[in-house]
């Protein structure tokens, strides 16, 4: 069977649209992953690569919800960046202030543990008690540490929770949303012992001070349990959590192929958290893998440096530079060589004051994707920049090689821009003039 196209420009204003049938074409041979989504039958859901922050699935993300036990990660992130693991830890009082029967390790006030064996205990025992002594070690008091809680929460951007306590039991002012949550998880799974902690299958805590026997503990994490149902063989682990007012609550971490995901799931039925969460991970690495973005000695900008506070004696121009990589998820559809369309904005000082060192940071370089940060990279000097003698080094206007173009990419010169529109003008006439000329042509024969 043949087909026969044939296209008459009888009227120039019709060949835009003839360009754009490839494009067409194009647009059909790409897999529609847009339509496909993650079973997510009940609760609240937000699916997070934890290296860029990028929101790759969500459910009701911004819904407020009650976070219960998965309270202990900010818990387990204070303690963490504010005391060393072989600290010991004397239990108050206020270790005892929990409601009856919930989770507990059982400590007795005045026993000693380690800041270790505590966020094991924490973290794998979800003990109620810990959580209390641990924030009162770390502030003080337990209303000093809700304050560095909540005070934390806004600093990472979870500006939709608000924290009463360290450990979650309820309380109707204690809440949060699943996006807040992953990025408080995401937080927390930049330190190297909480990913430790995470992955622990098995912890012993050994006779202490007032207390003869040794308390073990186990990981609780179903997604982990080789020959179940709900095994994921990718899944590390993470906080569980459950009230009767907030119902399920689950974050977990998993990765595959150099690509790291946290998915929170609130709000639950039974083991409805699992699920959804097992069906959040398996959306995610089907659709997307991690892809690294390098910048090697990257020129960023090159700034005027003054001997003076005053600015009244210029000794030169100085690099400043980014020499670092992040890591962001992309499409499996995505070229390999494709660079997203990110939206970068620098941050820098306008002049140098010498002396200056390599080591001193001097600014940043954001990339932003779809409105979210992906990564901000530290700036510095390429080299050290040291006061020097006006009459020995005067100030003279930049060489040509001495501009203050940035080589970063994605930010071009103003001048490759009337490049590109001429390229795409000549481009647009050589299509449309041979069509007009035809055209006369066609009407002369007629005359």
């Amino acid at each position: 069977m043949k087909f026969s196209i044939q296209f008459s420009f009888r009227r120039p204003h019709r060949i835009p649209c003839l360009l754009m049938i490839p494009l067409l074409l194009l647009a059909t041979l790409c897999p529609a992953h847009a339509d496909e989504a993650p079973v997510v039958s009940s609760g609240t859901a937000v699916l997070m690569d934890a290296d860029s922050g990028q929101v790759l699935y969500e459910s009701d993300g911004a819904e407020r919800c009650f976070p219960a036990s998965t309270t202990k990660i900010m818990t387990c992130m204070l303690a963490l960046e504010h005391c060393s693991l072989d600290e010991t830890v004397v239990t108050p009082k206020s270790s005892l202030d929990i409601v009856p029967g919930s989770s507990a390790i059982y400590v007795t006030p005045g026993e000693e543990l380690t800041m270790e064996q505590c966020l094991h205990a924490l973290m794998m025992a979800s003990a109620n008690d810990v959580a209390n002594a641990v924030a009162e070690h770390v502030a003080g008091s337990l209303d000093a540490f809700v304050d560095m809680m909540n005070a934390r929460a806004e600093e990472i951007g979870a500006t939709d929770t608000h924290f009463v306590n360290a450990h979650g039991l309820h309380s109707d002012d204690h809440y949060t949303t699943a996006y807040d949550l992953a990025l408080i998880s995401k937080e927390a799974w930049k330190l190297p012992y909480f990913q430790e902690l995470i992955g622990e299958m098995f912890y012993e805590i050994p006779p202490t001070n007032l207390c003869n026997e040794s308390r073990y503990f186990y990981r609780k994490h179903k997604l982990t349990r080789q020959g179940t149902s709900l095994y994921y063989e990718y899944c590390l682990g993470g906080k569980t959590g459950y009230t009767t007012e907030a119902d399920n609550t689950l974050v977990s971490f998993a990765r595959k192929d150099g690509l790291t995901l946290i998915a929170v799931s609130l709000c639950c039925p039974t083991t409805q958290q699992y699920l959804n969460t097992k069906n959040l991970f398996e959306y995610g690495y089907s659709h997307y893998r991690s892809v690294e973005y390098s910048l090697t000695d990257t020129l960023i900008e090159r700034v005027p440096v003054y001997n003076d506070c005053a600015c009244t004696e210029k000794i030169g121009y100085a690099d400043i530079v980014a020499d670092d990589r992040f890591q962001y998820a992309v499409s499996n559809d995505t070229a390999d060589d494709s660079l997203p369309p990110f939206d970068i904005s620098v941050s820098l000082p306008d002049y140098i004051i010498a002396p200056g060192d390599v080591d001193e940071s001097l600014g940043s370089v954001s990339y932003h994707l779809n409105g979210q940060l992906i990564a901000e990279i530290p700036c510095y000097l390429r080299e050290p920049v040291r006061p020097v003698s006006i009459e020995s080094h005067p100030a003279t206007a930049p060489s040509s090689a001495q501009n203050h173009e940035s080589s970063i990419p994605g930010i071009f010169p103003w001048y490759w821009n009337i490049i590109f529109i001429s390229l795409f003008l000549l481009t647009l006439s050589l299509l449309i003039l041979p069509a007009l000329r035809r055209r006369r042509r066609k009407r002369r024969r007629f005359y």
